[in-house]
């Protein structure tokens, strides 16, 4: 069966940002006898840096553009796609009570080994906390360093970067966010990713956003397909 990527979304989902609640739903038309139109219809509000979503170079840089070009070259949402699992034991305590893990370009370039056709990576750890919610947990903190973004983006292939964590930095004294600007270069990002449970290894995405016009960030629903899926669809049941 394919990996569906992001957990279901509950009401009351407290927003990761300060920002309210993540999902907020509340109903505009009832089936009811003499109601019209007949139809059971919600207003959904969303904030997408709370739950699984793509970004744009808007998002960290006020001269940035949105999502809005990306479907101008949609492949940037599909393709041949790598998942890392990163091992136990690279997160240790920071001096915020947080647990850091800071991916370098040296532990991560075993993994792409052999895997020069893929264009989209997705990390992971092995040993990463999740929330009540099944998300991966805020004081949990993965994200590559500069030279590891860089090592991505330098590879000729390279269009899409995916992690597990809330965010592509971790700065939590500053105003930079530098892995997320070089990232930006080549690639879309995707955070909040589901990969509890996917395996290591090569998968086809499928990660199209809602077009939001406009939008730097917008909620997405991400599959992944085995290459046995992709190869017989009928297998996928």
């Amino acid at each position: 069966m394919p990996y569906i990527l992001s957990p279901p979304v509950p009401t009351g989902r407290p927003g990761v940002w300060g920002e309210g609640d993540a999902y907020d739903r509340s109903n505009i038309y009832e089936i009811a006898e003499g109601s019209f139109p007949p139809v059971h219809y919600d207003e959904h509000l969303i904030r997408p840096h709370s739950v699984t979503h793509a970004e744009s170079p808007g998002h960290v840089s006020s001269d940035g553009g949105g999502l809005d070009p990306y479907f101008d070259h949609p492949s940037h949402f599909f393709g041949l796609t790598l998942v890392v699992r990163l091992p136990s034991g690279g997160y240790a305590e920071d001096v915020t009570g947080h647990r850091l893990n800071l991916v370098t370009a040296e532990e991560l370039a075993p993994h792409l080994d052999g895997h020069d056709d893929v264009s989209k990576i997705l990390i992971t750890a092995d040993d990463t906390a999740l929330d009540p919610d099944g998300y991966h947990a805020a004081h949990h903190v993965l994200v590559l360093t500069q030279e590891g973004a860089r090592m991505l983006v330098d590879r000729p292939r390279f269009d899409l970067f995916g992690t597990s964590y809330r965010s592509t930095d971790y700065q939590p004294a500053g105003a930079e966010r530098p892995v997320h600007r070089i990232l930006f270069e080549r690639a879309v990002i995707l955070e909040y990713l589901d990969l509890a449970r996917v395996p290591a290894g090569r998968y086809f995405l499928s990660a199209f956003p809602v077009r939001l016009a406009g939008a730097t960030e917008s909620p997405l629903t991400p599959v992944l397909f085995t290459e046995d899926e992709v190869a017989s669809p009928a297998a996928s049941g």
